[in-house]
């Protein structure tokens, strides 16, 4: 596997501070107060529209806890975006046994707990197979969702705040799901949906991605729904994350 990574120099201590995920080694999470920050940008066109939203992601490890014998990490997510002219940020609080986030497809699977915030409104918990399911995405930037993908060499360069990263270790994935619903007696609707995904994986923010292409097409009834493309890429990174939300342990 090639990994080149150019930076400039003082992002050579962060290097020194992170676990590398390679073939020959066994991916190992970082210590809490570890955060990535990523822009999102979206692009969809519906019926030969296009709408384009931006919006900012970290996700930051806040805490340790042992479960049932076992070794779980708090994950906390924060999104900032805008909304008809105003600021809007809501919280997403995870705990995971730290094995799934490293080995398991689907890393919510065996969730303990989750708390969400959203602006000034009071935290809840939420409500697994309700709120939240164990095919959700909330978790994709970590390697067990990519394990069983394919690897391709696919050079990408992604400058952040801390210099530039030249990437050449990707992962490709395509997931396809189809549905029907009943809309009206005797009248079906034929929902598919296709993701073709493509991340990026280096040394300095292992071991989750450092960037990510997700293309996405809908059909209903054999017609294109919307095709929209989403754009996932590092702005910073670094060590000092607490979180917003109480620990609710």
């Amino acid at each position: 596997m090639k990994i080149t990574c150019r930076i400039i120099p003082f992002a050579l201590v962060w290097a020194n501070c992170v676990c590398v995920w390679a073939e020959d080694q066994t991916a190992k999470l970082p210590d809490d107060g570890w955060w990535i920050r990523y822009s999102w940008n979206e692009k969809t066109e519906v019926r030969g529209e296009l709408q384009e939203y931006t919006e900012k992601i970290t996700c930051s490890f806040v805490g340790t806890a042992t479960e049932d014998s076992e070794k779980c990490r708090w994950v906390e997510k924060k999104r900032d975006w805008s909304l008809g002219g105003k600021d809007k940020v809501s919280w997403v609080k995870f705990l995971v046994p730290e094995k799934d986030l490293i080995e398991n497809e689907k890393p919510l699977e065996r969730l303990k707990r989750a708390w969400v915030k959203s602006g000034d409104s009071d935290v809840r918990a939420m409500i697994f197979g309700k709120d939240i399911k164990a095919d959700s995405n909330l978790l994709r930037i970590f390697p067990g969702v990519w394990q069983k993908a394919e690897r391709l060499e696919k050079e990408r360069i992604v400058d952040y705040q801390k210099g530039r990263l030249t990437i050449s270790d990707a992962r490709t994935r395509t997931d396809k799901t189809s549905d029907t619903f009943e809309i009206a007696p005797g009248k079906n609707l034929d929902r598919t949906r296709i993701e073709e995904s493509t991340v990026w994986f280096d040394q300095i923010t292992s071991p989750v991605y450092a960037a990510a292409r997700f293309r996405i097409k809908s059909y209903e009834n054999d017609l294109l729904h919307y095709s929209k493309e989403i754009e996932m890429v590092i702005e910073d990174i670094g060590n000092d994350a607490q979180s917003k939300l109480p620990d609710n342990n």
